[in-house]
């Protein structure tokens, strides 16, 4: 009997086109005690790859707040306004490319899934 062949595997990443928008998953959001929110983004064109370095909340004018990558694709931030505004986002993915969505976070959000108005191209 020959000597087993040992077998090889090769991968490629690849990007990724869904269709349409990002989208949005709040998993906790609290507007009360200091505020926090804990999300996903979904539907990430391209490798799916995002950085927390621009990813954040508008607090007054151009200031913009981090999130913080928990785990995996969760993101977190505490010090929510506590004035319930709709929050805008800028999301920037690894290669550099931005993404600014105004409102994206409504006033009146709860813990659910939101449609985004944008999309890396």
């Amino acid at each position: 009997m020959p000597p087993p062949v040992p077998a090889s595997s090769a991968w490629l990443q690849v990007a990724c086109r869904p269709p349409g928008n990002m989208r949005l998953r709040i998993v906790e959001l609290r507007r009360t005690d200091g505020g926090y929110i804990k999300l996903v983004i979904n539907n990430v064109n391209g490798f799916g790859q995002l950085d927390s370095k621009q990813f954040g909340f508008p607090v007054s004018g151009e200031i913009w707040r981090r999130c913080d990558n928990a785990v995996g694709a969760y993101w977190e931030y505490s010090g929510l306004p506590a004035n319930g505004a709709a929050l805008d986002m800028r999301i920037t993915d690894a290669t550099g490319q931005v993404v600014n969505i105004r409102s994206a976070i409504p006033a009146n959000a709860t813990a659910g899934d939101f449609p985004l108005d944008g999309q890396f191209r």
